[in-house]
This record gives structure tokens, C-alpha cells and sequence, in this order.
């Protein structure tokens, strides 16, 4: 699926440059053409849904609440422990997850952060 949507959203600038399919112009020449650095459409909608979904979870008691919060009993495997969800959600608002989950029972300081992460990213 993700293939899809940057499949998608090349075609589309390829469509407002008025780029022909038969040219088969090079990825690297359509987003240097739209002062692009690479695709963002994919990316920025992952970012949304998953602060939207954890701004969900966090606020309502329920049972993927109680997983994502949980600890589980036993030892823990070998090797390198493998990036959580809330260790993502930290990096992408480049906040602590206890200051995330504060913010986020805040919903007006929540929205405020969430929405100024898209906007520091914007091309000018």
C-alpha cells in the first residue's frame, strides 16, 4: 500500500509539471523541479494518524490503554529491544512520553503540538 501512495503522489506532480508518462522522467528530477527532498505525502499522513490514534488511546480508559501503558511479566529476550510505539511517538514531537501523556489529557496544548509539527516541515 505504501508503494502505492508514493506511486500516487509522484503521479501527481508529474501531472501539474505536465510531465509526460512517456518521458520516463527519474524521480530525483520531479522532486528537484518541485524543491522537494523527497516524497512527504506518506509520511505526513503516518504522522497524523498515529498522533491522532495515540491522542485516543491515551485518553480514554480501555484495553489498548492498559497494553500500551502495561508491563509484562517474564524476562526479557535477547538482543536489541525493538523501538516501541511510545519511544516513536517521543521522537516524532521530540518530547519525553511522560510530557506526551501530560500534554495529551490537555487536549487545546495537545492539538497546539501536534499541529506545529506539520507546520515546522512545510517547504516554503
Amino acid at each position: 500500500m505504501e508503494r502505492k501512495i508514493k506511486a500516487f503522489e509522484l503521479w501527481t506532480y508529474r501531472r501539474t509539471l505536465r510531465f509526460s508518462w512517456k518521458e520516463e522522467t527519474i524521480k530525483k528530477e520531479v522532486l528537484k523541479t518541485m524543491n522537494l527532498n523527497s516524497t512527504e505525502l506518506l509520511r505526513s499522513v503516518k504522522k497524523k494518524k498515529k498522533l491522532s490514534y495515540f491522542e485516543h488511546t491515551k485518553r480514554h480508559k480501555s484495553l489498548q490503554k492498559l497494553l500500551l501503558e502495561g508491563k509484562v511479566d517474564g524476562s526479557r529476550g535477547r538482543g536489541r529491544r525493538r523501538k516501541s510505539w511510545t519511544t516513536n511517538i517521543a521522537e516524532m514531537t521530540n518530547v519525553r512520553v511522560n510530557a506526551t501523556a501530560k500534554a495529551v489529557m490537555e487536549r487545546e496544548d495537545w492539538r497546539s503540538m501536534a499541529s506545529n509539527l506539520f507546520k515546522e516541515k512545510e517547504p516554503s
